[in-house]
C-alpha cells in the first residue's frame, strides 16, 4: 500500500498536480476575457455577497462609520478607505439612494442620472447595480448591497488606468494596501468617478476630494466601528446551544435552548418563550440553531420560520438563522456532514428575504475542538458566537424567482510571475517554498529528483499547477503574511481528501468556495489544481490555472469563467472531485 501511494504521489506532482503527459497541450496561454451576464440556474447562495454586513440607522453620519467600517474589514488599509470616501462624499454625501442633483425618483433617467453612494452612472453599471438587487431579493438602495456590489464584483477586477492610458495602480490588491491618500483619492477620481470636467477641472476636483479624504482619515484611523448584533439575543436551540450558554462570555443573552430536542419542541414549547422574551424590550434578536437532531425536518423548518418571520415574531429587531455546525465523523458515527450540508443549503435558499442566515458551517469545518465529535469545547462556542455578534456579520438568505445569471467577469485578473508569491525560496517571508525551480532538488515528496529528470524542459517549471494555485492562494488571502501553506498541502487535498490546514474544506462540488484552491483527479489517478477567483449569484465561477506547456516558454496560464466547477472539471476530462480549500 505505501509503494502505491508513493507511485500515486508522483503522478501527482509530475502533472504538478496535472499529469503534464495528459495535459500538457490542452491549456494554451489566453487572452484575458470580459465574460458577462452568463445564464445560469434558479440557484441562490450568498457566497455572491460578503461575510461583512454593517449596520447603521440611515443617516449620512451612520452611514459614513459605517463604510468605513466595511471597507477596513474588506481588506483596504486606512489610506485607500479615506481615498474611496474622499470620493463618496462629494458624489452621494454618504447617501445610498442619492439620485443625481436631487432629483425625485420619478425624474431618474437610466444610462444618465447618476445614482447611488459613487453615483454610477454608465447604463452597464445601473443594469448590473440593478440586477444585483434584484438576484439578491435586497432593494438597491441598501447600503451593504451597493458596498458589496462594489467591492466585491465591480473593484477586485477592476483596471486603474484613466483615460489617457496612465495606470495609476497594477490591480486592486496594490489599491487596496496602498498607504498614499493622494495616490488612492486620485486613482478612484480619474480611473472610476470620471466627473465632469466642464464645471471643474479635474485638478479642482482631486483638491476637494482629497481634502475630504485627509478628514476622514484623521478621523476615523485606527477606530473599529464594526456592529455586528448588539443588544438582546434570544437563542432558541438544542444541546449545542446549551453548551454555548456554558461556554461562552457575553452579555444581554436570553437562551430557549433544551438538550436532545427538535422540531416538536420547537414549535410546542420554543416559540411561546421566545416570544415571550420579545415582549420584554423591542428589537431584540433571535437567533435559530436548531437541526442537527432531526435533519429530515428541514422543510418543516423553514416553513415554519417563514411563518413565525410574519406572524408571532415579526417584531423581532432581526432573524438570524444560524447554520447547523459540522461534526466529527472520526468520533461521532451518527449525523455526516454530507447530511449537515443539504439541510443548510435548503435553509439557505428557502428562507424568506426578511430572514438573515449566519454561515458558520463553512469556517468551523475541518477544525471544530470537540471530544465526542458533537458537542464543542469553549473556543469553538466562543467563535461561533463572536461570528454572530458582529466578527463576520450574518448574509442574507434570498430568495431566486428567474434564471438570470450573474456578472462575476474573468476580465483583469492579472499575474506577475516575478512577485514573491510564484518565485522559489527556502524563507516562506520572501518567497514560496512549494515552487521547485531548477537549484531547488530536494528529497520530501512531492517534489524529489522529478524536479529536474520529469519536466519538460529539464527543470521544474515553476508554473505548474500546484506551484501557481499555492501562489495565488498566497497573494489574495494572505498578501502580508509569510506562506500559509503545508509544503505537502497538495498531497493531503488531491490524495487523501482531507483538509491540508485550518481553513475552509469541502468536497461538495457544486458548493464553491469563493478565493479557494480546487482539485479534481483524472482516471489514471493524476491530478489538477486550480484556483477559485470568485462565485457568482447562479453558481457560475471564474478560475485561473497554470501549466507548463511547450508552446509558452515560460507559463502556461489561463482564466476563464465557467458555469459551475463541475463543468471546468469533466471538460478536461476529471472524473472525482478531490476538494476545495480557502481562507
Amino acid at each position: 500500500m505505501l509503494l502505491e501511494k508513493v507511485k500515486k504521489a508522483k503522478k501527482v506532482a509530475t502533472g504538478a498536480v496535472v499529469g503534464t503527459t495528459a495535459f500538457l497541450m490542452f491549456i494554451v496561454p489566453l487572452t484575458l476575457q470580459s465574460v458577462v451576464m452568463m445564464g445560469g440556474s434558479n440557484n441562490c447562495t450568498s457566497r455572491a455577497t460578503s461575510d461583512i454586513y454593517v449596520k447603521t440607522d440611515g443617516t449620512n453620519e451612520e452611514n459614513k462609520k459605517a463604510i468605513w467600517s466595511y471597507l477596513i474589514q474588506a481588506g483596504y488599509s486606512d489610506e485607500a478607505a479615506a481615498g474611496i470616501m474622499g470620493n463618496m462624499s462629494v458624489e452621494s454625501g454618504f447617501d445610498p439612494n442619492r439620485y443625481q442633483g436631487d432629483i425625485k425618483p420619478s425624474q431618474f433617467v437610466k444610462g444618465q442620472t447618476g445614482y447611488g453612494l459613487v453615483q454610477w452612472t454608465y447604463i452597464g453599471y445601473q443594469d448590473q447595480l440593478f440586477n444585483y438587487a434584484s438576484q439578491h431579493g435586497r432593494p438597491k438602495e441598501d447600503l451593504n448591497l451597493q458596498l458589496d456590489f462594489l467591492c466585491q464584483v465591480q473593484l477586485p477586477t477592476f483596471k486603474w488606468a484613466d483615460d489617457s492610458g496612465n495606470v495609476h495602480f497594477q490591480s486592486t490588491d496594490l489599491f487596496k494596501s496602498s498607504k498614499s491618500i493622494h495616490a488612492t483619492t486620485k486613482a478612484f477620481l480619474y480611473c472610476f468617478e470620471k466627473p465632469s470636467a466642464k464645471v471643474k477641472s479635474y485638478e479642482e476636483h482631486l483638491a476637494e476630494r482629497f481634502e475630504n479624504a485627509n478628514a476622514i482619515y484623521k478621523e476615523m484611523k485606527g477606530q473599529d466601528f464594526t456592529t455586528g448584533v448588539g443588544g438582546w439575543i434570544v437563542w432558541v436551540g438544542d444541546s449545542r446551544t446549551v453548551g454555548m450558554k456554558n461556554s461562552i462570555d457575553g452579555e444581554n443573552n436570553f437562551w430557549v435552548a433544551q438538550s436532545g430536542e427538535g422540531y416538536k419542541w420547537f414549535t410546542e414549547k420554543a416559540i411561546y418563550q421566545a416570544k415571550h422574551a420579545l415582549k420584554e424590550g423591542e428589537g431584540y434578536t433571535i437567533v435559530f440553531n436548531l437541526g442537527v437532531n432531526d435533519l429530515d425536518n428541514v422543510d418543516k423548518y423553514i416553513d415554519k420560520l417563514n411563518d413565525l418571520s410574519e406572524g408571532e415574531w415579526s417584531n423581532a429587531g432581526q432573524i438570524i438563522v444560524l447554520s447547523v455546525n459540522p461534526v466529527d465523523e472520526t468520533k461521532h458515527k451518527g449525523v455526516k456532514n454530507k447530511q449537515i450540508e443539504e439541510f443548510n443549503n435548503k435553509m439557505k435558499t428557502k428562507l424568506k428575504k426578511k430572514i438573515q442566515y449566519v454561515d458558520t458551517y463553512s469556517q468551523l469545518l475541518g477544525h471544530i475542538g470537540s471530544d465526542d465529535g458533537l458537542h464543542y469545547d469553549k473556543n469553538t462556542y466562543q467563535e461561533i458566537y463572536d461570528t454572530v455578534r458582529g466578527q463576520g456579520g450574518p448574509t442574507y438568505a434570498c430568495e431566486l424567482d428567474s434564471g438570470q445569471g450573474g456578472i462575476l467577469t474573468a476580465e483583469g485578473v492579472s499575474i506577475n510571475f516575478d512577485s514573491k508569491y510564484y518565485t522559489y525560496s527556502d524563507d516562506i517571508n520572501i518567497g514560496n517554498p512549494n515552487v521547485c525551480a531548477a537549484e531547488k532538488v530536494q528529497s520530501d515528496w512531492p517534489y524529489g529528483d522529478h524536479c529536474v529528470s520529469d519536466s519538460i524542459f529539464k527543470k521544474f517549471n515553476k508554473m505548474i499547477c500546484s506551484s501557481y494555485a499555492s501562489g495565488r492562494y498566497w497573494e489574495v488571502n494572505y498578501p502580508d503574511d509569510p506562506y500559509p501553506l503545508l509544503r505537502n498541502w497538495d498531497q493531503k487535498l488531491t490524495l487523501d481528501h482531507i483538509s491540508p490546514g485550518n481553513g475552509k474544506y469541502s468536497r461538495d462540488v457544486d458548493s464553491p468556495i469563493p478565493q479557494s484552491i480546487a482539485s479534481f483527479s483524472y482516471p489514471d489517478g493524476s491530478a489538477h489544481v486550480g484556483f477559485v477567483e470568485g462565485v457568482d449569484v447562479d453558481g457560475s465561477v471564474v478560475i485561473s490555472e497554470c501549466n507548463a506547456n511547450e508552446n509558452e516558454k515560460q507559463y502556461g496560464f489561463r482564466v476563464k469563467k465557467y458555469k459551475s466547477v463541475r463543468q471546468w472539471m469533466e471538460g478536461y476530462g476529471g472524473n472525482q472531485f478531490n476538494g476545495y480549500y480557502g481562507k
